[in-house]
């Protein structure tokens, strides 16, 4: 748990997060640095649920362009994204695109209840199935 924030890697390749409320700059630092130290060993699905989420400051989207690395990513799952969040988020991923790092799939579901079929579309895209 971070503050209000909650992370958990589910084996063997899903770290997911919930975050509640606003997102200050040391948290996106602490979340940034589990994502990297969990990614270390291969890239991971990552399941974010945003349905408590605060606002995302322009500062919290240039952290988040120029310290997220695509290659710890084989897609992400975002869970409950307003409208003006999936805007942010995609804004994110676009700089990604364009600075050259490698885009991953992103998806955006109602429902933590969408998230497994969200997960499995994009590993039978990459050739990723789980193994225990």
């Amino acid at each position: 748990m971070l503050g209000t924030h909650h992370a958990r890697f589910d084996p063997p390749d899903t770290l997911r997060m919930t975050i509640k409320g606003d997102i200050g700059l040391e948290d996106a630092r602490k979340l940034t640095d589990i994502c990297r130290e969990v990614a270390e060993k291969q890239p991971i699905y990552l399941v974010v649920d945003v349905t408590g989420l605060g606002g995302i400051s322009p500062e919290l989207r240039s952290f988040a362009s120029k310290n997220m690395h695509a290659s710890w990513y084989r897609g992400v799952v975002y869970v409950g994204a307003s409208l003006v969040t999936k805007a942010a988020l995609k804004s994110v991923a676009m700089v990604l695109y364009l600075t050259g790092k490698s885009p991953f799939d992103i998806d955006f579901v109602d429902t933590p209840d969408q998230v497994s079929a969200a997960i499995q579309r994009q590993r039978l895209k990459r050739g990723t199935q789980a193994s225990t």
